[in-house]
């Protein structure tokens, strides 16, 4: 079977990339990869002024025909699951469970900013002026630019998309070529349900990239990815004034206080790091440990360890826990960090369940156990299945710790100690603190920030995203 072709979505029609194609092959063995070609200037100019176009009309359109689209794509996008889900395992390598739950997280988003359109909004205020008030109140702010990655392409593309749209705006969506099939199932279902032109889709690499974040009719840009690229991107948006959202990347430290249920502490740690091959922003990377537990928790972990928990394989397996890789680079790149680690005196600590798989993208579940502070198991994101074990003495050092990180996107404590809890949770410099809880697992009606080198910008999430797709216009009313 040849590879599958990713099109283009301009001006409401569907088109043949005509730009420089580039294979993705998929980390599935025997599974066609994606061509994907980049967009032209003549396809962005043509989008981006439809785009323009569309968005006048949509933002006078009353909210409650805006809520009523929205929920009308939640739909279609709820009746294609089946469609998108295996393609979705196909190019990234995530099991069919995943993708699926995956797609149907966005479509409850999808539905939640449908009801954003018919929240109250807008506030009033006294003046000292006689029979004045002032009146705040949103409006959106023009053709707002997605930035979406491959390893969510579904979910953190509505993400972003529908609260832009919930409040008035038109969306480009750039996604990673390495999920362009994905995305375009995802826009094909969302697209009948909106004016044409509305929303863009956009395949290419960095050089599409720099035209869209330079073209004057957008407004805005939203990001989600890699610390290094989301600061590239922000030193180009920063050039032409315009708002920039950017989720980036984490280090997420669980810590494991003297007190931890040591069950509940591993069934956490262990999900959060090797859950999705541990590429995701708020995979555990780090299980920092109080030294009174310390060898408890080892005790425990090597136990894990020979138990067939996390089998490794065939993404489309009903018996597969843990997928590929996105790639046999990503893999590579996973071993060359482990072993940095064990070389430099880590004690590896392998699961069963894997075996010495011949496929370059499937990789193998391992705890280090000790690395030193220098090496990147230690201080870098990972985005790997790896979880490395540090003993702490006590919480004041792991918070100490977790704040020389640099990142500060989510962290956790388990703990029996309300008072030891509350502590963590008002020191620890990360912009999501969990309570005896997974690092992984969100709610969507929550806010979520990155703080530090995981994220700059507005919120995500919640009806809190919404001031990052507005404009705030104040209006004094006298009689």
């Amino acid at each position: 079977m040849s590879e599958i072709i990713a099109h283009h979505l301009v001006a409401g029609h569907w088109e043949q990339p005509h730009g420089t194609r580039e294979v993705h092959p998929s980390p599935v063995p025997t599974r066609v990869g994606t061509i994907v070609g980049d967009a032209t200037s003549e396809q962005v100019c043509r989008a981006l002024h439809a785009a323009s176009a569309a968005q006048h009309d949509w933002s006078t359109v009353p909210p409650a025909i805006r809520a009523a689209s929205l929920a009308d794509a939640a739909d279609r996008l709820a009746g294609a699951i089946d469609e998108i889900t295996p393609e979705l395992s196909r190019e990234v390598g995530k099991t069919l469970a995943e993708s699926r739950g995956e797609i149907d997280n966005a479509v409850k988003l999808l539905r939640f900013y449908a009801g954003s359109a018919l929240r109250p909004e807008g506030k009033q205020f006294p003046t000292g002026r006689h029979s004045t008030l002032a009146v705040a109140s949103r409006r959106p702010r023009g053709v707002v630019l997605v930035i979406s990655p491959w390893n969510f392409p579904v979910n953190l593309t509505v993400l972003k998309l529908a609260p832009a749209l919930a409040m008035g705006n038109a969306v480009i969506v750039k996604p990673s070529p390495m999920a362009g099939r994905t995305t375009e199932l995802l826009l094909r279902a969302l697209a009948p349900a909106l004016p044409s032109g509305l929303v863009a889709l956009l395949h290419g690499g960095s050089v599409v990239g720099e035209m869209l974040v330079d073209a004057d009719e957008v407004a805005a840009v939203s990001f989600t990815g890699s610390t290094g690229v989301g600061r590239a991107i922000g030193h180009r948006v920063a050039t032409r004034g315009i708002p920039y959202l950017a989720e980036m990347g984490g280090k997420n430290v669980l810590y494991a206080d003297r007190g931890a249920d040591l069950e509940a502490t591993l069934d956490a740690a262990l999900g959060g790091a090797f859950a999705m091959a541990g590429q995701k922003c708020t995979a555990t990377s780090l299980l920092m440990v109080h030294a009174d537990i310390a060898s408890a928790i080892t005790c425990r972990l090597r136990d894990r360890a020979m138990q067939p928990s996390f089998r490794v394989g065939d993404p489309f397996a009903e018996t597969t826990v843990i997928g590929a890789m996105v790639s046999a680079a990503a893999t590579d790149r996973v071993a060359a960090i482990v072993a940095e680690a064990t070389d430099s005196g880590a004690e590896p600590v392998w699961f069963a369940g894997t075996g010495d798989s011949p496929e370059p993208t499937y990789p193998r579940p391992v705890a280090l156990l000790n690395p030193p502070d220098h090496v990147r198991a230690y201080r870098d994101e990972v985005f790997g299945p790896v979880l490395s074990v540090v003993p702490v003495p006590d919480l004041d050092h792991a918070v100490s710790r977790i704040n020389r990180l640099g990142y500060g996107l989510v962290s956790s404590i388990y703990t029996d100690d309300l008072s030891a809890a509350m502590s963590f949770s008002s020191r620890v410099r990360t912009g999501t603190v969990m309570v005896n809880q997974p690092t992984t697992g969100l709610d969507h009606n929550v806010p979520f920030v990155g703080w530090g080198d995981s994220g700059l910008g507005g919120l995500e999430q919640s009806d809190a995203a919404l001031d990052f797709y507005t404009n705030t216009k104040t209006t004094y009313l006298s009689w």
